[in-house]
């Protein structure tokens, strides 16, 4: 049954190819920046309400979880835009969409997929280079 037949709202779904393509990067970043610019005050308080840190120094993000991935869903240009919220974070601190051919990882001393804090931006060959053989992997 197709969701709006009942009155449910569809979530768009953004395609998860390993490079990302530059449209849904344009639509993360719109997306993201249309409701810093709607209730700037509002939308942090949105991000913060669910952060907690940890002993090891770790903000992490407390939501449903999509592989693993804390996940948040913004209504935007009439739809709804499911966005893993590490790539949210990733927006508001480096100020711009995340460029093509990389992808947000976690920093070498951070094993937590619900982690915000210890994230950085790489390029996707680097990442895997990294994440080979296991090194970082988890077990969830």
């Amino acid at each position: 049954m197709v969701g709006g037949e009942r009155g449910f709202a569809l979530t768009h779904r953004l395609p998860r190819n390993r490079n990302g393509s530059e449209a849904r990067r344009r639509l993360e970043f719109e997306t993201v920046l249309h409701h810093v610019r709607r209730d700037k005050t509002a939308f942090i308080r949105r991000l913060v309400r669910r952060l907690h840190a940890t002993e090891a120094g770790c903000l992490l993000y407390e939501a449903t979880k999509v592989d693993g991935y804390p996940t948040i869903t913004f209504r935007y240009a009439g739809r709804h835009i499911a966005m893993r919220v590490h790539r949210v974070f990733a927006i508001l601190k480096h100020c711009g969409p995340i460029p093509l051919g990389y992808e947000t990882a976690h920093t070498p001393d951070c094993t937590s997929r619900a982690c915000v804090r210890h994230i950085e931006l790489q390029h996707f060959s680097e990442n895997a280079a990294t994440n080979k053989g296991g090194a970082r992997s988890l077990p969830f």
